[in-house]
């Protein structure tokens, strides 16, 4: 029950505040966190999106460094952004999380980061954002490339090229995007 668990999540944010005397407090961007997850997955990603980006900047204030929670906060905010549309803030959050997760020895399976970033770069190119198409299905492609161990016969990695093409070509990059059509076709 999305509704209650929303609602749930109010009432410990409320009691937090009042038991520490503040917002700014790692338990507090904790529960702001899960509130942002539960209410984008009721359909309010608006709001959700508020709510994470409010349990980064706490974490900000109380943290003296970016810790793993802040990256695990900044890689969510990331997808709900992607899911509402906001494809290029999206992207940079779920790369910038990548970056801080792998600083700290906890990156995220590099297969499942290189998946998400190809369906990322595919859902830009839906949406017409042919240079976020560009930059994450790049991104995607230099991350399962060194994941393959046959990666020039690789049919999964010959299709990221052809989409990878095809966006190259859609951003006005014809040389780009022909280089990357006839190497998906080699």
């Amino acid at each position: 029950d999305l509704a209650g668990a929303v609602e749930a999540y109010e009432q410990v944010l409320a009691m937090k505040q009042k038991v520490l005397g503040t917002r700014e407090h790692a338990s507090v961007a904790t529960t702001l966190h899960n509130l942002g997850l539960a209410l984008a997955a009721a359909g309010d990603r608006a709001e959700g999106i508020k709510r994470l980006e409010e349990s980064l900047q706490i974490r900000a204030k109380v943290s003296k460094k970016t810790d793993y929670l802040s990256a695990v906060t900044m890689y969510r905010l990331g997808a709900v952004q992607c899911e509402a549309g906001d494809l290029v803030s999206g992207g940079a959050n779920i790369d910038a999380a990548s970056r801080i997760m792998h600083d700290h020895g906890r990156a995220l399976a590099p297969e499942r980061e290189g998946q998400l970033l190809a369906v990322q770069g595919l859902r830009a190119w839906c949406a017409k954002d042919f240079a976020a198409a560009v930059g994450l299905l790049s991104k995607a492609l230099a991350v399962l490339e060194g994941l393959s161990k046959n990666p020039e016969t690789d049919a999964e990695l010959a299709e990221l090229r052809f989409q990878l093409g095809r966006a190259h070509l859609d951003s006005g990059d014809a040389d780009a995007g022909s280089a990357m059509l006839s190497k998906a076709l080699a």
